[in-house]
């Protein structure tokens, strides 16, 4: 999905909890083994997918959700109204996650 993020004078985070935008690095682990950690299977295809749609938002099919992480779960969480929690973690640091329905996600995408 092209531009969907909000513009530069709408800040992401800019929510009803007042939180402000995240900034997490999100660069992809080089290589499980050379740095000691563990990434998953599902982890190792989201990067894969990212790294060919920079920029754009990536809903990642998860069982009966569509999930969005690090700024892609910031800025939809803020652009849909929908709460922003966590999953697992990257870098030391909590990846932040949404996720709406499969079955109602037509509706979300219209408002993104």
């Amino acid at each position: 999905m092209r531009n969907a993020r909000p513009r530069d004078d709408d800040p992401i985070g800019d929510n009803k909890k007042g939180n402000g935008p995240v900034t997490v690095d999100t660069a992809p682990p080089e290589s499980a083994s050379k740095r000691g950690g563990r990434v998953t299977p599902m982890m190792e295809q989201y990067w894969r997918i990212k790294a060919e749609h920079r920029g754009e938002l990536l809903l990642f099919r998860m069982g009966d959700f569509y999930e969005l992480f690090f700024d892609d779960a910031v800025a939809a969480a803020a652009a849909l109204d929908i709460a922003l929690t966590t999953r697992g973690q990257h870098q030391g640091k909590d990846v932040p996650m949404c996720g709406v329905p499969a079955v109602s996600a037509d509706s979300y995408l219209e408002r993104l």
